[in-house]
């Protein structure tokens, strides 16, 4: 049988982002659970193909050059699968072709350079908010399905884009399977504090920054360590660090393989995540998923996501995230429940999950 539904994981090319981890798992979990139906994946030309794939059946490939968002890769994009006979087309963002016959899945995973450009200035979409604002509803009233990863993104696309009305679909992201971590008994707070993710004003790593200098204050010997590549547009951590006296007690790594990101985790007694806004806020669930206690932004999306598993506090309260730091610090059995707590949410958002409800959501336009 051959394939009538395509997606398009050139997104997926070179460093993973949360599109292409988005991405990938979707795939991995439809072929856990037997896909369906043939897919069509597209690739760019040396595109890595994870392992596990390899050998699955109900998977064909098609090499699309150039990528999702430059015309001419949607125009090849367009030609390559009408030439397939392909009827739907899904794209793990919001380029979709512009021309063409296919029927199109979109996913917007949010819309914060449109709800908070300030917490993007110098971002192209958040310069450019009313640009980026036209384009997403081109795509939006164009498409027949739009994908989003939590019901808080659902709900504020739905406030700011009436037109993708009954559209809108909840696919949420996926993470590994949590591995096995030593008992309660054996693992006790060390005084490593850990954030991982992308530096934004919007991720509020200046309130990390600063919840290590509340609790050395309190004479409480904790460190920070901010796993990422710092983004020289945006030098508010740097020049946070340097104002309160916390160059030794900071360390910014840069990017990192998997094997270093593991020992961070390993290492880690409190994960910090006190973004202002997140469409659904992956890394908190990675970090339960490791076994390491969460305290999080009480925010957007973050309630939805991480449940009674994590505190949650106001990340503008200046001593709030402190304060829960401090408590989980100090009360080992607290630092275990919320242990075990994590490890039950992050255990609820597995591949197959996921990839239950795209199909959910895609399969009765086949």
């Amino acid at each position: 049988m051959n394939p009538r539904l395509a997606i398009d994981m050139r997104y997926a090319a070179g460093p993973l982002s949360g599109f292409g981890r988005f991405a990938w798992n979707l795939i991995e979990g439809l072929v856990e659970i037997g896909p369906p139906a043939p897919l069509l994946l597209v690739r760019r030309p040396a595109q890595t193909i994870p392992e596990a794939l390899a050998p699955a059946t109900g998977l064909h490939w098609q090499i699309v050059d150039r990528a999702p968002y430059e015309p001419i890769g949607q125009l090849r994009l367009s030609r390559a699968l009408a030439a397939r006979g392909i009827e739907v087309l899904v794209s793990p963002d919001c380029f979709a072709p512009l021309m063409g016959s296919l029927k199109q899945v979109i996913t917007v995973h949010d819309i914060i350079p449109l709800r908070c450009p300030d917490l993007l200035p110098r971002s192209a979409k958040g310069r450019f908010s009313p640009i980026w604002r036209q384009w997403l509803r081109l795509q939006v009233g164009m498409a027949d399905q739009v994908l989003t990863v939590s019901d808080h993104a659902k709900r504020d696309i739905a406030d700011m884009f009436p037109n993708a009305g009954s559209k809108l679909a909840t696919v949420n992201n996926s993470v590994p399977t949590p591995p096995t971590v030593p008992p309660p008994s054996q693992r006790r707070p060390a005084s490593g504090l850990l954030y991982v993710g992308r530096d934004a004003p919007y991720k509020n790593i200046v309130g990390c920054v600063e919840t290590v200098a509340a609790l050395r204050r309190w004479g409480i010997d904790v460190g920070l360590t901010i796993v990422g590549e710092p983004d020289p547009r945006y030098p508010g951590v740097g020049q946070a660090i340097q104002r309160l006296g916390l160059q030794e007690h900071v360390t910014i790594t840069g990017h990192v393989d998997d094997e270093t990101l593991a020992r961070h985790y390993r290492e880690a007694s409190v994960f910090l995540f006190l973004s202002r806004y997140e469409g659904f806020g992956l890394p908190p669930l990675e970090a339960m998923a490791r076994g390491v206690p969460v305290v999080a932004s009480d925010r957007t999306s973050m309630p939805e996501v991480l449940g009674e598993a994590a505190l949650l506090v106001d990340p503008d309260d200046g001593e709030a995230a402190a304060k829960a730091v401090r408590r989980i610090l100090e009360d080992p059995s607290l630092f275990d429940d919320l242990r075990t707590r994590g490890l039950e949410r992050a255990s609820m958002f597995t591949k197959r999950r996921q990839a239950a409800m795209f199909w959910d959501a895609v399969s009765s336009m086949l």
